[in-house]
């Protein structure tokens, strides 16, 4: 079993390289509350092995299309909300793959699709 303090210090490390890699962002870890917040984009990926579980990324929405802007470039038109679902479902892996990764580098890992 993984202590709280053991799966928070990976999620931290998770989410500071895969945006660190990404898209250049510097993640710092402050208390929020959902409540503030009016509009969410949320991303879920489940993970089959070693064990069942999910990932589940909530952010702003700005937050993805800044992200689409960095990785893509900057476009005339809006980026389809297809193409801004994708890339949260492919950081969300990421970041999950990662999570594993920081807990046990020895240990396989089976991520389902994002919904």
């Amino acid at each position: 079993m993984v202590a709280n303090e053991q799966l928070q210090a990976a999620v931290l490390k998770a989410l500071s390289k895969t945006f660190e890699d990404l898209a250049f962002y510097t993640v710092h870890q402050m208390p929020v509350s959902f409540e503030e917040c009016e509009d969410l984009f949320a991303v879920t990926i489940p993970i089959a092995e070693p064990t069942a579980a999910l990932v589940t990324m909530i952010c702003a929405p700005t937050l993805i299309n800044d992200i689409v802007i960095e990785l893509y470039g900057p476009s005339d038109e809006p980026y389809s909300d297809q193409i801004l679902r994708d890339t949260a479902g492919e950081i969300a892996n990421t970041i999950g793959g990662q999570v594993i990764r920081n807990l046990n580098p020895e240990l396989g890992f089976i991520l389902g699709l994002p919904n």
